[in-house]
């Protein structure tokens, strides 16, 4: 009997043991990949992490007070936790990926009044802490990728809701070095059908009230010259599907509570050609876009 229950400890024992040392390979393998493909990205110029976790199959990833700074980008970007619950790697491409970050915000600036802070200070009232979940999606081989279920949620000020699709597209441009090649590849970047859902409930109204505390702020000068370009644009010769999705843009603008777009083209649209056209209605007409408010 002594024997039985010493054996059984000792199995126990060794178990532990190797169950600690697995973990421990798991989460600084996934470390090394970790910052091996940070480093693949020349966009990102820092990310800092508390603590990693992983599941013990290597099935899900935790880290947990992110710190993320983008070349050429002031601000902070921070997480409480991202929580990758799924994802799946074929021939060295992630194709599939659920991703959750929970209490996302930007320190170093004011949104609304454009003021700089310290990081040491802790959230003021007038920042957004939003979640984020969506799924990712890649089609290596026909170079397309998806971001399903896209939503972004800052409680009492506003929701977004996306489902985005883009054709000729590959993820490790965004390795590149030299910026102005990017920029040129993004350009070639196509729009296939896409879905955005917008729900004000604060944020706008606050942001046009920072006018009165905040007269650097450019956010209501920009709003009225969109407005006054739409209301323009309506004046003009348009066919019937450009004007209602026009009537429906100035409704947001003029109340803007809540907002849902469709682009659907027969085809990809590139980017690049949006941006050359200079008439906003063949814009619609292009990207087939329906607006209902």
């Amino acid at each position: 009997m002594k024997k039985t229950i010493i054996a059984g400890f000792t199995v126990l024992f060794f178990g532990i043991i190797v169950f600690a040392g697995w973990k421990y390979f798991l989460v600084n393998r996934t470390k090394q990949e970790l910052e091996r493909r940070v480093d693949g990205f020349s966009m990102v110029e820092r990310l800092e992490y508390e603590s990693l976790s992983v599941g013990i199959w290597g099935d899900w990833l935790s880290l947990s007070n992110v710190y993320l700074n983008l070349k050429g980008i002031e601000e902070t970007i921070t997480a409480k936790e991202i929580f990758i619950p799924h994802h799946k790697m074929e021939n060295n491409h992630l194709v599939s990926m659920e991703v959750s970050i929970e209490g996302v915000s930007f320190f170093g600036k004011d949104l609304f009044a454009q003021k700089p802070y310290s990081l040491s200070h802790t959230p003021q009232s007038s920042q957004v802490i939003s979640n984020i979940t969506f799924v990712y999606r890649h089609d290596p081989f026909g170079r397309k990728i998806a971001l399903e279920n896209l939503a972004i949620k800052a409680p009492e000020r506003a929701e977004l809701f996306a489902d985005i699709r883009l054709a000729n597209i590959d993820p490790s441009i965004f390795a590149m070095h030299d910026i102005s090649n990017l920029l040129l590849y993004l350009l070639g970047v196509s729009i296939s059908e896409t879905h955005i859902s917008y729900n004000d409930h604060s944020l706008i109204e606050k942001m046009l009230s920072a006018e009165n505390t905040h007269p650097e702020s450019a956010f209501p000068a920009f709003l009225k010259v969109v407005s006054e370009n739409v209301y323009q644009m309506l004046q003009e010769d348009q066919d019937k599907k450009t004007k209602t999705a026009l009537e429906q843009i100035l409704v947001f603008l003029d109340d803007p509570r809540k907002i849902h777009i469709t682009l659907s083209p027969p085809k990809p649209v590139p980017i690049g050609r949006i941006l050359w056209v200079r008439d906003f209605g063949k814009v619609i007409q292009m990207l087939n876009v329906q607006v209902e408010t």
